[in-house]
């Protein structure tokens, strides 16, 4: 698989964007934007990428900060192609996808033009089962690996095909956030002809003009394995079901402390506890409702200590989950979730 990030970093809100309103963080702090893009390229770490590809257009007033995270870029990713711009024409594209279309060994492509969703999965299993099924694939084929309850109601509202990792439907969409193939970048950049000064930072781009998509078969595994940092307020769903992450403190220090259960005794801990009520609105509350099986595997070799005051609440965890999956719609795949994430009550 080759990852291809695109993206403008800035602390502006939806500079392009069809929402008019910020994100909703509840009481949660901000985070800027280099930190949260290093922390999106952290979690993608863990994949063995066949090459990645990432170009990044630093605003000016976060500019101070480039060096540092291009060198972090270079630390995360050795021997990248890293590029100090963001593709925004048409030929800019074209080009871009000539270096894409000349990794031979995977007509797969983690494509992201967004620098903040996070990879939030235990394992590589999911994305190892994509790739092996689909390596070689001259298909219109795609995992959609982020929004996960906001597609869950869109599969639902379609005929599927399950097995036993994903929800398979036809559907044809150009967001950049897509693990797709070969055959769809190719027909949105060379296929089509959007004109010559035509500007799309994205393939979704919205004040303008947007990639045209194809009919593809569409892949939604039964779990979720990327979350938008800021959650998904901005697309209507309650804060206290699926809530923005946070980047926990020491984490590019690998300083990393877990503390579950009881109530919280540190300040600069990550706290965990299913019983309690997220922290987003309530600040004695958690800032997650996993058990010792969730905690993500990028942060694995960043957690220096672990302190259990209790043991996490498996009934809590596993309505939590439920909760985030029927958060936007009811669904007819609760039995299948239950078993992806391996339920106990």
């Amino acid at each position: 698989m080759i990852l291809f990030i695109n993206t403008f970093l800035t602390q502006d809100k939806f500079p392009n964007g069809p929402f008019t309103s910020t994100y909703q963080r509840g009481r949660l702090q901000p985070f800027g934007k280099i930190d949260i893009f290093k922390y999106m390229l952290s979690s993608l770490k863990i994949v063995s990428w066949s090459k990645v590809i990432i170009y990044c257009d630093v605003d000016e007033p976060l500019q101070h900060r480039q060096k540092e995270l291009f060198d972090y870029i270079k630390e995360t990713f050795p021997g990248c192609s890293l590029y100090n711009k963001r593709n925004g024409t048409q030929a800019q594209w074209q080009n871009a996808m000539q270096e894409v279309m000349e990794v031979k060994s995977t007509n797969l492509v983690w494509f992201c033009c967004n620098d903040d969703h996070i990879f939030m999965d235990r394992d590589l299993n999911i994305i190892n089962e994509f790739r092996n099924r689909h390596n070689d694939t001259k298909e219109a084929v795609s995992l959609y690996f982020s929004h996960w309850p906001e597609l869950l109601k869109i599969a639902s509202s379609h005929p599927t095909k399950l097995d036993n990792t994903f929800i398979k439907f036809e559907w044809q969409n150009i967001d950049s956030i897509q693990l797709l193939s070969k055959k769809i970048l190719y027909h949105w950049w060379f296929k089509e002809d959007y004109g010559v000064n035509t500007f799309m930072g994205r393939s979704d781009w919205v004040r303008g003009i947007h990639c045209r998509s194809i009919p593809t078969t569409y892949h939604l595994p039964f779990k979720e394995i990327v979350r938008h940092f800021d959650g998904y307020g901005h697309v209507g769903i309650d804060l206290n079901k699926c809530p923005p992450l946070e980047i926990p403190s020491g984490f590019f220090d690998k300083k990393v402390i877990l503390e579950y259960g009881g109530e919280r005794q540190l300040d600069n801990s990550f706290y965990i506890n299913p019983t309690k009520e997220f922290n987003v609105n309530n600040p004695s509350g958690t800032q997650a409702k996993w058990g010792f099986e969730d905690v993500p595997r990028f942060w694995l070799d960043h957690i220096s200590e672990t302190i259990v005051h209790e043991p996490p609440s498996p009934e809590h965890r596993d309505k939590a989950i439920l909760d985030l999956a029927t958060s936007m719609h009811n669904i007819p795949y609760i039995e299948e979730i239950k078993k992806a994430y391996g339920f106990t009550t």
